[in-house]
């Protein structure tokens, strides 16, 4: 019987009475059990994590300490708990909070160093204060503890890791020993997350003599304070002579540690056989006692290398699969040939039984320098099983027109498109025909091709397309109306362990359930997946995988154009993504070749740089990591056509080396700056890369940063800096309150920060910067301008006596310009004259003067002038003039117009009138004084300037 109580304390003691039990018919005694629950310490664990154990004792160095609550049931951390308090103390240093809150198991918290000449232990302990729900009765129970090690500063007893040893008896390697124990990932580069990469940090160097050796990678050694440098391949050294060895290793406080040690490298060992194992029928492994240069292969006696089989020594390299080196050069393949004739029906195949191989003149890679250590000749026996196992075959429809024939194992045909045969059903008569146009039969003409990279694999694929084979257009038939086979003809597949045919005709149905020769094919192909392709020679390439076989226009392939299709579609392709402004960029790319994969479902594709930019370098400048590949016009081989079909990926932006999270440098100087002023002072950081906002390594948490020695200020405020090309997501500015900086401070940076991508904060980390004192800020309102300084027109003004470099802002009569936008603005010229365009005739403006401070003068009135008459008034009709011999009476002329009348010929610009009158108000006008018998140029001039055309009059006798 189970019983299930809740609601019980944690560690008391409880008893359970079980009354009225029967059993049996008969009412036993009431039945008592006692149990104490389990006391809330047994059930969970606050661990205290410090990422370093120690850090050095200068005031400024620091780590970040883990507090984790535990379930010590499962061993796992409590992902549950939440919002669970913490009172955090330390003996020595400063922890950047006093309080720290559980979330999803843990909080995390800077500790900070602070500085003893003889170094100590910061022993931190934290205690739950507040909890819920099922964590109440952790409150000051559940106690945690940990410990950081302040060393000395400039100490490197403890954290520095040196070289202590070097020594190798295998002249390709050499055994590196340091006095703490070391990682691989102290001298390979990782990945993102944290597993071995195949490039090397070039942190040791190997040199014999004047030559530096190659380093291509390295091993574990035989204990944690040690690994194996393993050289290139021809760089192995020289026997019997010494050898220089300098690393260059990282501490435990982030510092590198030179060291160099040097020995003397003697390999006295002799290399010997020490199995040989046959792979199949045709191979042999052969396995020495330690790494070898090259051996001589006799196989019974009789068999040579090169003549009858060839030998591939075995190699050092990096699988990237299980992202680690791999040594193998202590291993030789011998793989037979066809001069191998042992049994003349399987040339290059052993026959079953006992085999005798002698290896002789076995060289170790010091045996190239010093013939002592050529190990002597060996013969082994070997037993090659029976193994009569014939390879199997498969068939996979990947399109109405391409299939692929599988074996099960390696297996060959020797002449693939003679080795297989396609065949239709004729139902009529109940069998298998060749399809080859014979017998009634369609003539169906394909090929067989091998397939890169896979050993039991071949590509059947068609010459011509369906519809052309079965003339669709007329007759209305296609595939789906047969039933077809391909025939893997006997004798054909040799299977390759062991050189075994086989015996009779593989027969494979294409119309297997769910072929797709079974339905027809009305579906467009559509993009899979997109996945970059590490190619130097061509930026920004990837392969597109379709979801079935395609045909691109310009291929080598076989075109199979469906009937009344003319050429294939030029597919085309872009990339669509978002700067870091959000704006939309679409670069064009190109469309390259298939990749050979045996299906003819992936090809390459690469952008094109536009305008020097390109989707990598918009990434790298902060836009969007989300972008889109689009292809346009894409056929599969039946001739279905996508107009487009899209995939979204990820571009990573760029980490190369000279962008590690740093704080930034302009030459010698790093870019930490303060400022004084009038409500706050500040404190600008630049950093070599964007910064992270969220976790323990925000950029913008207060927890990360010390001022002179102390925690920020609790008014603290850190945010991004706005510059004017936008947030600038590289520099923060940390709000301090007023008269906090000093005029000379030290600020210091948790070790902790981030990247945004991830990067931990490498390099200097506390800083001395000195303080822009503030500049007294300009509250004087410039002069107002003086209208009578002010020359107007019916557009505009001069205005003359105002503040040099000033701004004059003109707002329609009334407007506010707090708010309103100003009609016309211009800047004073350093003779404080300014000129203003663009107004309207006869209308009253605002003028105000604003000086660089922004402070703004009294309001000046003005008005514009009317605009002016530029009509030319009506010139003197000859027939509207009564001459007499001393002048002319005139009528029908503009009123208040002047008359001028001057000599015939004469220049009215630059000659004076001989008489001049002004028009009546009547249109009338009289001139005298004039000469009888004369010929005179008259002109009429209106008040505004403008004169009219000349006439000509003459007095009479």
């Amino acid at each position: 019987m189970k019983l299930d109580i809740s609601g019980l304390e944690y560690g008391k003691n409880y008893t359970v009475v079980v009354k009225d039990l029967h059993v049996d018919g008969e009412t036993l005694e009431n039945l008592t059990a006692t149990f104490t629950t389990p006391a809330v310490t047994d059930l969970w664990n606050l661990e205290v994590t410090p990422a370093k154990s120690t850090i050095e004792a200068d005031g400024h160095d620091n780590t970040t300490v883990t507090f984790s609550l535990v379930d010590k049931v499962t061993g796992q951390v409590d992902t549950n708990a939440n919002d669970i308090v913490l009172d955090l103390n330390t003996t020595y240093g400063q922890l950047a909070q006093k309080r720290a809150t559980i979330q999803n198991g843990k909080a995390t918290v800077v500790l900070r160093s602070e500085f003893y000449a003889q170094g100590m232990t910061a022993k931190i302990d934290a205690q739950i204060i507040e909890a819920s729900g099922d964590y109440k009765d952790l409150i000051g129970q559940v106690v945690g503890v940990g410990t950081v090690k302040f060393e000395a500063s400039g100490s490197t007893e403890v954290d520095s890791v040196n070289l202590t040893a070097a020594n190798s008896n295998e002249a390709d390697r050499v055994t590196l020993t340091f006095d703490k124990p070391v990682s691989l990932a102290q001298f390979i580069e990782t990945d993102a997350q944290g597993r071995l990469t195949d490039v090397l940090k070039d942190n040791v160097a190997v040199t014999q003599g004047a030559t530096e050796k190659e380093v291509v990678g390295f091993l574990p050694g035989p204990n944690n304070k040690t690994v194996i440098a393993v050289l290139k391949r021809d760089e192995f050294l020289t026997d019997n002579s010494d050898v220089q060895v300098v690393s260059t290793v990282e501490n435990s406080l982030g510092k590198e540690t030179v060291s160099d040690v040097a020995f003397k490298f003697v390999d006295a060992r002799t290399p010997n056989v020490t199995s040989v194992t046959p792979e199949g029928q045709n191979k042999l492994v052969v396995k020495f006692s330690e790494p070898v240069d090259k051996a001589t292969y006799l196989i019974d006696g009789k068999y040579k290398e090169t003549t009858h089989f060839t030998v591939a020594p075995g190699q050092f390299y990096f699988d990237h699969e299980a992202k680690q080196f791999v040594d193998e050069r202590h291993l030789a393949t011998l793989t037979l040939g066809n001069g191998y004739n042992e049994d003349p029906d399987r040339l290059g195949y052993f026959k079953p039984g006992k085999h005798a191989l002698q290896v002789s003149k076995i060289y170790d890679f010091a045996a190239n320098s010093d013939e002592n250590n050529i190990g002597t000749t060996q013969n082994l026996d070997f037993t090659v099983a029976e193994n009569n196992d014939v390879a199997k075959a498969s068939v996979i429809v990947d399109s109405p027109e391409q299939f692929r024939v599988s074996f099960d194992k390696a297996a060959t045909l020797a002449d693939p498109s003679g080795s297989i045969a396609l065949e239709v059903y004729d139902a009529e008569n109940d069998v298998w025909k060749l399809a080859n146009g014979t017998e009634g039969t369609k003539n169906v003409p394909f090929k067989v091709v091998t397939i890169p990279g896979k050993v039991n694999q071949y590509k059947v694929a068609l010459k011509q397309d369906w519809t052309e084979i079965y003339d669709t257009t007329e007759t209305k038939d296609n595939y789906y109306n047969d039933k077809y086979r391909l025939v893997v003809k006997k004798d054909k597949v040799t299977t390759e362990v062991n050189g075994k045919k086989n015996t009779e005709d593989i027969n494979l149905s294409l119309n297997y359930v769910g072929s797709a020769l079974n339905t027809p094919d009305i579906t467009s192909p559509e993009i899979a997946d997109i996945t970059p392709v590490n190619n130097a020679d061509v930026e920004g390439q990837f392969v597109v995988t379709m979801d079935e076989p395609i045909k691109l226009y310009g291929s080598e392939q076989d075109e199979t154009l469906a009937q009344g299709q003319e050429e294939l579609p030029r597919t085309t392709v872009e990339f669509i993504g978002k700067d870091k402004d959000g704006k939309t960029r679409t670069f064009i790319g190109k469309v390259g070749e298939l990749v050979d994969n045996g299906i003819d479902n992936k090809f390459l594709v690469n952008w094109v740089e536009r305008d020097g930019a390109t989707p990598q370098t918009v990434v790298n400048d902060g836009g969007s990591e989300n972008w889109t590949v689009v292809v346009k016009s894409i056929s599969d081989d039946v001739g279905n056509t996508a107009a487009t079909t899209s995939k979204t990926f990820t571009i990573k932006k760029e980490v190369t080396e000279a962008s590690n999270f740093a704080v930034k440098k302009s030459g010698a100087t790093y870019l930490v700056a303060g400022t004084e002023g009038a409500e706050n002072d500040t404190i600008t950081i630049t950093f070599t890369d964007s910064v992270a906002l969220t976790g323990t390594g925000s950029a913008t948490d207060p927890a990360n940063y010390t001022l002179n020695g102390k925690a920020l200020p609790v008014s603290t405020a850190i945010e991004l800096v706005d510059s004017e090309d936008g947030i600038d997501d590289n520099t923060i500015q940390i709000t301090v309150g007023p008269n906090t900086l000093l005029p000379s401070n030290v600020i210091t940076l948790g070790k902790n920060l981030e990247s945004k991508d991830g990067k931990v904060l490498e390099g200097e980390y506390s800083f001395t910067f000195d303080v822009t004192p503030a500049e007294n800020p300009d509250t004087t309102a410039p002069d107002a301008l003086v209208a009578d300084n002010a020359t107007m027109s019916d557009t505009g003004f001069i205005a003359t006596d105002l503040e040099a470099d000033a701004t004059v802002n003109v707002y329609a009569e009334g407007t506010d310009p707090e708010t309103d936008e100003p009609v016309a603005t211009a800047t004073v010229a350093s003779n404080g004259e300014v000129t203003i365009t663009g107004l309207t005739a006869e209308t009253a403006y605002d003028v105000y003067v604003v000086d660089a401070a922004g402070n703004y003068s009294a309001k000046t009135t003005v008005t514009t002038e009317a605009t002016p008459d530029t009509t030319a008034p009506g010139a003197l009709v000859a027939d509207n003039a009564t001459m007499s011999d001393t002048g002319f009476t005139a009528t029908d002329l503009e009123a208040d117009a002047t008359v001028n009348v001057y000599a015939e010929g004469t220049d009215p610009e630059t000659d004076e009138p001989v008489a001049t009158a002004t028009v009546a108000s009547n249109g009338e006008v009289t001139i005298t004084g004039l000469t009888a018998e004369t010929e005179y140029d008259v002109y009429v001039v209106d008040a505004a300037g403008n004169s009219s055309t000349k006439t000509t009059v003459t007095t009479t006798a």
